[in-house]
């Protein structure tokens, strides 16, 4: 079943009608040629799942709202981004495993420092990640971070000693 993102999900209820954004409903409607009585996956990133039906005004109709935990573990993923093809890749992979969050580490020889507009572009990635794999929960991308402070962080965070 074809899953698509949502982010009011978590305030919705069985029976109400709601509208994809523009880049969702037109995957949707034009990609695959929803059909009136289609059903389709919803997530919000946040830990919410749910199915709607395809209504004939190309709207949807939530079946069914649920809120999934999250795993008692939590992995974190330091990583020093290599080129953007395959930092694409690695981000895809970590968030289709359940990676909780994703720490970028600045080094000295660095192929890439990564900006602004390339962390708006990742967090697309890592939702359409989510929609393949059907996790819950958008993993937390984290702003890079020099080397010696990420080994800080791993100890507080991740209660390395």
């Amino acid at each position: 079943m074809p899953r698509f993102r949502y982010n009011d999900l978590a305030v919705c209820t069985a029976g109400d009608t709601i509208d994809l954004d523009r880049s969702e409903a037109s995957h949707l409607f034009k990609i695959l040629r929803a059909r009136t009585g289609d059903v389709v996956g919803l997530l919000d990133g946040k830990g919410t799942l749910g199915n709607a039906v395809v209504t004939a005004d190309k709207r949807l109709t939530i079946q069914d709202v649920r809120k999934v935990e999250r795993p008692a573990r939590k992995l974190h993923l330091y990583l020093a981004p290599p080129r953007r093809q395959k930092m694409d890749q690695i981000l895809r992979e970590a968030t289709e495993l359940g990676v909780y969050r994703i720490v970028p580490i600045l080094c000295e020889h660095a192929v890439v420092i990564p900006d602004k507009d390339s962390a708006d572009r990742q967090t697309d990635l890592l939702f359409e990640a989510c929609k393949q794999s059907g996790n819950a929960f958008l993993p937390v991308l984290e702003e890079p971070m020099k080397f010696a402070d990420a080994v800080k962080d791993a100890v507080n965070t991740c209660g390395l000693n």
